[in-house]
């Protein structure tokens, strides 16, 4: 059986988790996390001000508390939220979990969901 061929430019545009098309509330920028459900301000500033960062092409980083993780992210236009997955590192020990965010002008509300772990929703508002 013949394999089909399938060009750089079709796979790179398969490997994107960026959208196309023009995002209504772009989560793109650096969100310092200003509350937390369960957490409080001198525990998700314990290193540095807490934030959550979604760079161009999917990418960005979560850092709060003693966490500090990458993410990778795409925005839903069902819900007209970013969803993302994070891993890295607290104090030493992996963790990993999901999440989602909605972004209301310069404000996020949102939710984080850490593999065999804790949740919480956050709020967040964008760095400028």
């Amino acid at each position: 059986m013949a394999r089909k061929k399938t060009s750089k430019a079709s796979v790179e545009s398969m490997s994107s988790t960026r959208p196309t098309t023009a995002i209504k509330n772009d989560p793109v920028g650096k969100w310092r996390i200003v509350e937390t459900e369960i957490w409080d301000t001198d525990h998700t500033d314990t290193e540095e001000p807490g934030f959550i960062a979604f760079q161009k092409r999917g990418e960005g980083e979560l850092h709060f508390g003693c966490i500090q993780a990458v993410l990778n992210w795409r925005h839903d236009p069902d819900t007209d939220r970013v969803e993302f997955s994070f891993s890295g590192f607290d104090e030493g020990t992996e963790v990993s979990g999901r999440g989602w965010g909605k972004v209301n002008g310069k404000k996020m509300d949102g939710k984080m969901f850490f593999y065999q772990g804790e949740d919480s929703g956050f709020k967040a508002e964008k760095i400028p």
